[in-house]
């Protein structure tokens, strides 16, 4: 058994946690309200990620850190940038691996299609430079670290429409599939984009 720490207990966060501990990893789940534990195993925890030093001692011997927090979306350039120095600094602290969840804002309206961990980010939008920057961050620390960008859109395989597109280690395996519009209900759009941004973020250990 692992421990693990994400950070953001919106639904991707909160599922990801969920995951975890069916696993049989010991999971920490820290929001500034503090989440009420969703399974056994998951324990939450009220903290201000932007706060890099208490976020360690909650990070203390944890294999990784799940970044799943999300800034207001009016307020990403200002918000962004503190959160994410306060998870780097948490996870240099402890040496711990990071997993950040991001979208595909970074690739500007010019991305082609498909998307592969190969496309370059170029973002063409406020908010697309700001994940951009975000990611930067990670880079240019010395934590071992990958991105899972997801999105609304869904591509087809084997009749089942997946809901993430993955831009780091996994878009690879999915190359050659084409993005397409969910005619599904929003809601269940949501809840398999959750679902799949989280296996994503887990397939990247196994």
């Amino acid at each position: 058994m692992s421990l693990f720490v994400v950070v953001g207990a919106g639904p991707v966060g909160r599922e990801t946690a969920r995951l975890l501990a069916v696993e049989g990893h010991e999971v920490r789940l820290v929001s500034r309200a503090g989440a009420k534990p969703i399974d056994a195993g998951i324990s939450g925890v009220a903290l201000d990620a932007c706060d890099g030093q208490s976020l360690a001692r909650v990070c203390a011997g944890a294999d990784a850190i799940f970044m799943c927090a999300m800034a207001p979306y009016t307020k990403w350039p200002t918000d962004f940038p503190p959160i994410m120095d306060g998870v780097i600094a948490a996870a240099e602290s402890v040496k711990a691996r990071l997993v950040v969840l991001g979208n595909i804002y970074g690739y500007g309206k010019q991305a082609g299609s498909p998307l592969t961990s190969a496309a370059p980010l170029a973002p063409t939008s406020i908010k697309g430079r700001v994940r951009t920057a975000t990611w930067e961050q990670v880079l240019g620390s010395a934590v071992p670290a990958a991105e899972v960008r997801a999105s609304d859109l869904s591509w087809r395989r084997g009749g089942l429409a997946v809901h993430a597109h993955d831009a780091s280690a996994l878009a690879c395996r999915e190359a050659g599939h084409h993005a397409r519009r969910s005619p599904r209900p929003a809601c269940l759009v949501l809840y398999q984009r959750c679902r799949a941004s989280s296996r994503c973020g887990l397939a990247l250990f196994g």
